[in-house]
């Protein structure tokens, strides 16, 4: 008993120590969820509005953009957040657009807008919006003051429940889509994901995941994963991106390097001081990070998507994650002290 409660108690200072930086503690913390409300809600972007559109009509031909990136994100975080429908949305925009004279974006452009963001929240225009460019050089300034540590992982995201009797008299199968996600440890938020389906296999897209997190300025120094990730290929091309790999190594793996010394040095360690040790001397546990960082997303936004096509559920995936980031470092700007 008294190990276990000694182990419990080395565990919440290391739960700590992550999640109250610089002098942190609850009530900060606590302040941090509170104002995690105000995300994904605000309206600032209609005081930029006009200096917005001015850049992103600037050398457009054709017709030019009468709604804004911002207010098209606003909508869409609003959906990924509450579950809004587009219509309802279009009916609180009139509210909003009645007081500046303007007319609101309808709900069809709207949602055809939405599908037309880039991944991350990253605008396809001529002139992405400054806020996205600011985010990008933050993430950049960060990453080139320390190397990151991550960890890479899956979770399925259910496909919405309608038509469930149908389902149940023809015998249907729902399924779900697989996210993909690269998470920082340090700070729980998603440097990089994709969506695919069920039938994609977990460790065809861990490359395109990390070349993906590396172009967007993170340093990654070591990732950690668990045994759907055991390949020799991957091994050698984490060994080639010069990036540190942790992995639950089979219990009958081979001690033969056959054409990965990497991982039959690994496995000789292994074997040699025991599983058990070996994962505590790598920190193995935490690669349970991203199964955190995948509760809270699905705690805060739901786990069931609304959207009936592929694309559009890759948009919503989207939204949540950008909105899950900015709640994040809202919260980490509580605990340290920074408005």
């Amino acid at each position: 008993m008294g190990t276990a409660v000694a182990k419990g108690k080395e565990a919440q200072k290391i739960w700590d120590s992550i999640r109250f930086k610089k002098g942190g503690c609850w009530t900060d913390y606590n302040e941090g969820l509170v104002r995690r409300g105000g995300a994904g809600g605000g309206l600032g972007w209609v005081r930029l509005m006009e200096e917005e559109l001015r850049g992103m009509n600037r050398g457009k031909r054709g017709r030019p953009y009468e709604y804004p990136d911002s207010m098209v994100e606003y909508a869409r975080k609003r959906h990924a957040k509450d579950g809004t429908d587009y219509r309802t949305l279009e009916g609180e925009l009139r509210e909003i657009m009645g007081m500046t004279g303007k007319h609101a974006i309808s709900y069809s452009q709207m949602f055809k807008r939405c599908r037309k963001l880039d991944m991350m929240g990253a605008a396809v225009a001529e002139k992405d919006p400054l806020w996205v460019l600011a985010a990008n050089a933050a993430n950049r300034e960060a990453a080139g003051s320390r190397g990151i540590t991550a960890a890479i992982d899956v979770t399925g995201m259910k496909i919405a429940v309608r038509g469930e009797w149908m389902r149940e008299k023809w015998k249907i199968r729902r399924g779900w889509v697989k996210l993909h996600a690269i998470v920082d440890v340090s700070t729980g938020k998603v440097l990089s994901y994709s969506v695919t389906t069920e039938e994609v296999a977990d460790s065809k897209t861990i490359f395109a995941l990390v070349d993906d997190a590396v172009a967007r300025g993170h340093a990654l120094e070591r990732v950690y994963l668990d045994g759907a990730y055991d390949h020799r290929g991957i091994w050698n091309g984490m060994k080639n991106r010069g990036i540190g790999m942790f992995v639950n190594i089979r219990k009958n793996a081979s001690t033969s390097s056959r054409g990965c010394t990497q991982r039959a040095a690994a496995v000789r360690v292994r074997n040699r001081i025991g599983d058990k040790i070996w994962k505590l001397v790598h920190r193995y546990g935490l690669r349970w990070r991203a199964e955190c960082t995948f509760s809270d997303l699905k705690r805060v936004m739901g786990e069931t998507l609304t959207a009936k096509s592929f694309q559009a559920m890759a948009v919503e995936i989207d939204a949540k994650i950008v909105l899950h980031n900015e709640f994040k470092d809202i919260i980490e700007n509580a605990v340290s002290g920074r408005n």
